[in-house]
C-alpha cells in the first residue's frame, strides 16, 4: 500500500550536487565540509533570489543536496557556476553537479509530512553520476533551452549519449567556461564510450574524440591535422571520427587512403576516385574536385599524409575553395599551411610509476588497451594481483604506444605476461605478427618506425642515431655535446631537434625553465640499432659518458649551495643518463665512473634511491681499489647509505675505511665528514661518549678549514645527542646554530635541523612554534624532494596532531610516514624511534586499536602529495590542545 499521497506537480530545473570522495572521509572532516558547502550555496545570488521570491527548494541528499528552482532553467545554471568558483578556492571541495529540468512532485509521507520527488530530481541526480570532481553536467532537454540564448553557446559541449542508471538513455552536455568548470571528459562517460566502441577496435580515446570532434565542427576550423609518431593510432581515430559525424555532414564523409600512393600529383585522382567523380573531357580535376564540392557540407579525410608534402598546396587550394567541407589529414608530420590546425596524438595514458593497486592501474588507457587486445587471444585473461604490476610495467616501458601494446599482447598466446615483460628488454624482436590484413608498415613495429625514418634526410638520420644513446631522454645541451664532433656539421642542433619532433621522432617537454626531447623506447632502440651499424657508437657513447661525468660533478658542488634544489631535480631527471654512463666507464674505465658515484652519491641519498646507489658504489668500489679522492668520497657514500638501510656492520667498515683514506690521502675535510658520519653511527648505538669524540674532532677540523657548512652540521648532531640525554634547552640552542649555519649554504640539510627545533619546541609544549617550525621543513622538503626529509616532517605533524585532539589524522600520518619507509627501504634512527613511539602511545590512548590500525592502514594508502596535504591542514579553530 502506498504511503504517499500526490498533492502537487510542477515543472522544476533541478541543481544536483554532491562531494566526491566524501564517504573515505573522517566524520568531523564529513561534517566540516557539509557546514562549509551550506556557507557557500546559500551565498550565491541565485539562491537568495530563488529563495526571497519563494520559487527555491533545498532537499539535503547525504553527501550532497538538490535545489529545485521553479522560474527558469539558467537560474540552477547560473547558480552552478557561482559555487564552481567558490568551491575552487580553499577549502577547495571536490563537487560534482548535473541539472536536469522535468516535473516534481509535492507529496505527503504517512506522517504527513510534506517531501519532494519526481522525474526532474531523479535525473538531475542520474545526470550528476555521470560527472567527475569539478564537472558542471547538463541534460539536453536545459542545454536545448539555454542555446536559445547566443551567450550560452560556446559553453555547450555535446558529450553523447549514454546508459544511465536503471537503464535510462542520457544525452549530456559539459558546461565550462575559461576558469570555470571541468572541460575534461568525464570517467565514467570515458568507459562507457569505450565499451560502445570496443567493437570498433577504438579502446581508451575518448578524450581525444571528444576534442577533435569539438574542433572539427567550428567554423573556423577548415583543415585538421592529426599528427604523431607512427602507431599511435591516428588513422584508427580516423576512422572513429569518420563515422561519429556522419549525421553532422549530411553530405558525406570522404575516406582517402594515401599509403600506397607515391606521386603527390596523383592526390587529387585519388580524391576523385574515392568521391565518385569522373573526368570530363579536358576540364581540370583541381576544378572538378572544387565545383563538386561547391555548397556541399562534407568531410574529406586524408590518410597518411607524410610522404606526399610535395601535394600540401595542393591541399591548401582545396580547403581555400571549399565554402562548407572540411578537410581531416593523418600524418606523422604537420602539412606547414597557414590555415592548418594541429591535433597531436599522444600514446596512450600510463599508469604511475608508482601505482600499485588494481583499481589505479586500470584506471590507464594503456592498460585498458592491453586487456582488451590480450583477450582476444586468451579470453579468460583477467588483471589480478599476481599480474597488475607487470601489465603496468609493460604499458611504461612501451611508453603507451598503441601499436606496440597490441603487438605486444598477442604474444600472450604463448608467454606469460613475466616472459613477455624480460623479452622486452629488445622490443623490437618481440613487437612484430601484426594483422596481415593491415599495411605491411603497421605489422611490425620494425617497419612502422623504418617508414618514418626512410623519410629523413642524411643528418637528421644521423641525427637520430646519435640521440639514441641517451636514455630518459635530454636537455638541447647535453644533444649538442654529443653531436659535436659528428659528421653532420651542417645541421644544427636545435633545428635537427625541431625537425624530428614535427616528423613525431622526439617528444618535446617542458621541465621547468629547460626544454627536454625524449624519444620513445622503440625508436630509441631502432635508432641504436642503426648507429651500431655505423662504427660510431663507442665514440657517440664516450661524448654520453663524458658529459654526464661533468654533469655530476658540478652538482656535486653545486647540491649543497644555494642552487641545491634545482640541481637535485635536474640529477632525477638525467637519473637513466647517469646509470648509461656508470655502465658505459664501468666497462671502459671504471676509475671515472667511481668519480661519478662520489659525486652521485648525496643525490641518491636524498630523492631516496638508496637501494639503486648501493648497488652502483658496490660496483664501482670494486671495479677500483687504488686509494683516491674518489674512492674515499665513494667509501664515505657507500656507508651513509648502508647505515639508512640499517646494514650497521656494513656500513662501520665502509665508513672506517673513508676515513682512513681520507687521512692517508690528506684531505682533512673529507676527514671531518667521516668524522660526522661515524659521530652519527656511534649515536645511534647510544654510544655517546664516542659519538662526541668524533664530533669534537670534526669540529677542530671544520674550524681549521672555516667550513662553515660541516660545523653546521655537527652542532645538528650534537644536538641529538644532548635531546638524548634530556637537556632540551641546550639541545635547542645547537639545532639553532644548525639552522643558522646551514641557511648561508647547505639547504639540503636544513630541513632536518628544523624539524629537529620543532621536535623541541613540541616537547616544550610550544606547539605553535613546532607547527612553524615543522611546516618550513617540510616546505625545504619538497623543494628538494627529499623524501627522508618528508618522513621526518609527517613523523613531527603526526604529533602535533593527537596534540590537537585529532588521533585519527595522526594515526594516517603515522601511516603515511611508515609507508615512505618502507618504499625507499630505510630504517628510523633511534632519536626518530623515541618520538614516533611517544606518538603512538598517545594514539592508542585516545583511539580503540583498530580504529587506529585502520586510520593507519588507510594514510599508507596515501600518495606522497596527498600525504603532505594532509600533514598541512590546519587544525580545527577551537581544538584542543593537549
Amino acid at each position: 500500500m502506498s504511503t504517499e499521497k500526490e498533492v502537487q506537480l510542477e515543472i522544476a530545473y533541478v541543481l544536483f550536487m554532491d562531494v566526491v570522495g566524501y564517504s573515505k572521509l573522517l566524520i568531523n572532516d564529513q561534517s566540516q565540509i557539509q557546514q562549509q558547502l551550506n556557507e557557500i550555496v546559500r551565498n550565491t545570488d541565485q539562491f537568495r533570489r530563488a529563495e526571497a521570491a519563494n520559487k527555491l527548494i533545498r532537499l539535503p541528499a547525504g553527501d550532497g543536496m538538490a535545489l529545485v528552482f521553479f522560474d527558469n532553467p539558467e537560474a540552477p545554471v547560473r547558480c552552478a557556476l557561482e559555487i564552481s568558483k567558490a568551491v575552487r578556492s580553499p577549502p577547495q571541495i571536490p563537487l560534482r553537479m548535473g541539472i536536469h529540468g522535468g516535473p516534481v512532485n509535492q507529496v505527503k509521507d504517512v506522517n504527513d509530512r510534506i517531501n519532494f520527488a519526481g522525474a526532474g530530481i531523479n535525473v538531475a541526480q542520474r545526470v550528476m553520476a555521470c560527472a567527475d570532481a569539478g564537472h558542471i553536467l547538463l541534460s539536453k532537454r536545459i542545454a536545448d533551452d539555454l542555446a536559445q540564448d547566443n551567450r550560452w553557446r560556446p559553453h555547450l559541449h555535446e558529450l553523447g549519449e549514454v546508459e544511465g542508471k536503471h537503464g535510462t538513455r542520457l544525452t549530456l552536455v559539459n558546461l565550462y567556461t575559461d576558469e570555470l568548470g571541468n572541460p575534461d571528459l568525464p570517467t565514467t562517460l570515458k568507459r562507457r564510450l569505450s565499451a560502445q566502441r570496443a567493437n570498433d577496435g577504438l579502446v581508451g580515446r575518448e578524450e581525444e574524440l571528444s576534442a577533435i570532434t569539438q574542433l572539427l565542427i567550428r567554423s573556423d576550423v577548415r583543415l585538421l591535422t592529426l599528427t604523431g609518431i607512427g602507431g599511435t593510432g591516428k588513422t584508427r581515430l580516423a576512422r572513429q571520427l569518420a563515422l561519429d559525424l556522419r549525421e553532422s555532414f549530411q553530405d558525406g564523409v570522404f575516406f582517402v587512403l594515401l599509403g600506397s600512393l607515391h606521386d603527390p600529383e596523383l592526390l587529387l585522382s585519388a580524391i576523385a576516385e574515392t568521391m565518385g567523380i569522373k573526368e570530363e573531357g579536358d576540364a581540370l580535376m583541381i576544378d572538378l574536385l572544387i565545383a563538386h564540392a561547391a555548397g556541399r557540407q562534407m568531410l574529406l579525410v586524408l590518410d597518411n599524409f607524410e610522404h606526399l608534402m610535395g601535394a600540401a598546396p595542393i591541399v591548401a587550394n582545396l580547403v581555400s575553395t571549399f565554402t562548407h567541407a572540411k578537410i581531416l589529414v593523418t600524418s606523422r608530420e604537420r602539412l606547414h599551411l597557414s590555415i592548418e590546425r594541429e591535433f597531436s596524438v599522444m600514446p596512450l595514458e600510463l599508469p604511475a610509476a608508482e601505482a600499485i593497486s588494481i583499481e589505479e592501474i586500470s584506471r590507464s588507457a594503456a592498460v585498458e588497451l592491453f586487456l582488451d587486445r590480450a583477450r582476444a587471444v586468451r579470453p579468460e585473461f583477467t588483471l589480478s594481483g599476481e599480474n597488475s604490476r607487470t601489465v603496468a610495467e609493460i604499458c611504461l616501458k612501451l611508453d603507451g604506444l598503441p601499436l606496440a601494446i597490441e603487438l605486444a599482447a598477442a604474444r600472450l598466446r604463448l608467454l606469460t605476461v613475466q616472459a613477455l615483460l624480460l623479452r622486452l628488454e629488445h622490443s623490437l624482436k618481440v613487437l612484430i605478427g601484426g594483422p596481415t590484413d593491415a599495411p605491411r608498415r603497421q605489422q611490425t613495429m620494425r617497419a612502422t618506425i623504418t617508414w618514418s625514418y626512410e623519410l629523413l634526410d642524411e643528418n637528421e638520420k644521423l641525427l637520430l642515431q646519435y640521440l639514441s644513446v641517451f636514455s630518459g631522454g635530454c636537455s638541447l645541451e647535453a644533444a649538442e655535446a654529443v653531436w659535436s664532433g659528428s659528421g653532420g656539421r651542417d645541421l644544427e642542433v636545435l633545428d635537427g631537434v625541431m625537425s624530428l619532433g614535427e616528423k613525431s621522432l622526439l617528444l618535446h617537454e617542458e621541465s621547468g625553465e629547460e626544454s627536454r626531447f625524449r624519444m620513445l623506447q622503440a625508436v630509441r632502440e631502432f635508432g641504436f640499432e642503426c648507429l651500431s651499424l655505423t662504427g660510431n657508437v663507442a665514440a657517440v657513447q664516450r661524448r654520453h659518458a663524458e658529459y654526464f661525468l661533468k654533469l655530476a660533478q658540478e652538482a656535486e658542488r653545486e647540491m649543497v649551495g644555494p642552487q641545491g634544489a634545482v640541481w637535485m631535480k635536474r640529477l632525477e631527471l638525467e637519473h637513466d643518463n647517469l646509470r648509461v654512463a656508470l655502465e658505459w666507464w664501468l666497462q671502459n674505465q671504471p676509475e671515472m665512473a667511481l668519480m661519478i658515484s662520489a659525486a652521485a652519491w648525496r643525490f641518491w641519498l636524498t630523492r631516496g634511491h638508496i637501494t639503486d646507489g648501493r648497488k652502483w658504489l658496490k660496483r664501482t668500489l670494486a671495479s677500483n681499489s687504488t686509494p683516491s679522492l674518489a674512492r674515499a668520497k665513494s667509501l664515505l657514500g657507500a656507508g651513509t647509505l648502508a647505515f639508512h638501510q640499517g646494514d650497521l656492520v656494513t656500513s662501520k667498515t665502509l665508513l672506517i675505511e673513508s676515513w682512513q683514506t681520507s687521512n692517508n690521502i690528506g684531505e682533512q675535510q673529507l676527514v671531518g665528514r667521516c668524522c660526522n658520519a661515524l659521530g652519527v653511527f656511534a649515536t645511534c648505538a647510544n654510544e655517546f661518549a664516542e659519538a662526541r669524540s668524533w664530533f669534537e674532532e670534526g669540529m677542530e677540523i671544520a674550524s681549521q678549514a672555516n667550513d662553515h657548512l660541516l660545523m653546521a652540521m655537527l652542532f645538528n648532531n650534537v644536538g641529538e645527542i644532548t635531546e638524548a640525554e634530556g637537556d632540551l634547552l641546550n639541545a635547542r640552542q645547537l639545532y639553532e646554530r644548525a639552522v643558522e649555519g646551514l641557511q648561508r649554504g647547505n639547504q639540503m640539510n636544513l630541513t632536518f635541523a628544523l624539524s629537529n627545533v620543532g621536535a623541541v619546541a613540541y616537547q616544550q609544549s610550544a606547539y605553535a612554534e613546532a607547527r612553524a617550525y615543522y611546516t618550513q621543513a617540510l616546505t625545504k622538503a619538497q623543494e628538494f624532494g627529499s623524501k627522508k626529509a618528508i618522513i621526518y616532517s609527517l613523523d613531527g605533524f603526526a604529533a602535533l596532531a593527537v596534540s590537537e585532539g585529532r588521533p585519527e589524522i595522526s594515526a594516517q600520518l603515522c601511516g603515511a610516514a611508515d609507508a615512505l619507509r618502507e618504499s625507499i627501504g630505510i630504517q628510523q634512527e633511534p632519536h626518530e624511534r623515541k618520538r614516533r613511539d611517544q606518538c603512538i602511545s598517545r594514539i592508542e590512548a585516545s583511539l580503540a586499536r583498530k580504529v587506529m590500525h585502520e586510520a593507519m592502514r588507510t594514510g599508507g594508502t596515501l600518495s606522497l602529495n596527498e600525504a603532505v596535504a594532509l600533514a598541512l591542514r590546519p587544525a580545527p579553530a577551537g581544538s584542543v590542545v593537549q
